[in-house]
């Protein structure tokens, strides 16, 4: 057995770590070191538009590596969507700087097109984030996708 580790004058028990081959053939799940699997960094869906409003469903952590796509979709949603853009953000858990410019960089597109870009269901880290950022104002938030297509005279 290996050394003890002594800690404020209380020995503990060494502590050992198996580690042991996965199998190849069978896929596990990707857990963290409190055992929790994480979502997959992002997904970006536009749905069909209605009423001439687009849907833009957003998931999981929007950051430098969603950026690409963040613009594409946002793009084809503002041309398939002639009145505006909702943005349902329910489930985003993060937005960083790159990704935030790209909300407003879309905000300006849609609004000098005479149409309005409007962000759904944000939660209480990206909301702060707006907050930090003073771009609270500049963005039309609604509480939910249904209340952001009536915003924009869709019908829900």
């Amino acid at each position: 057995m290996g050394p003890t580790i002594t800690f404020t004058g209380l020995a503990a028990s060494p502590i050992r770590i198996l580690m042991h081959r996965m199998d190849d053939a069978k896929p596990q799940p990707r857990v963290d070191a409190h055992g929790i699997r994480p979502p997959d960094a992002y997904a970006i869906e536009l749905r069909e538009a209605a009423d001439g409003v687009a849907l833009v469903v957003l998931e999981g952590e929007l950051d430098l590596a969603a950026v690409p796509e963040l613009r594409e979709r946002l793009a084809e949603a503002h041309g398939a969507g002639p009145r505006g853009v909702v943005l349902d953000m329910a489930e985003v858990t993060f937005v960083d700087s790159s990704a935030l410019r790209e909300l407003l960089r879309a905000h300006s597109a849609v609004r000098d097109a005479g149409a309005e870009l409007v962000l759904a269901g944000v939660g209480p880290a990206v909301a702060r984030l707006f907050e930090l950022t003073r771009t609270t104002g500049m963005l039309a938030l609604t509480p939910t996708v249904e209340q952001a297509l009536k915003r924009l005279g869709a019908r829900p």
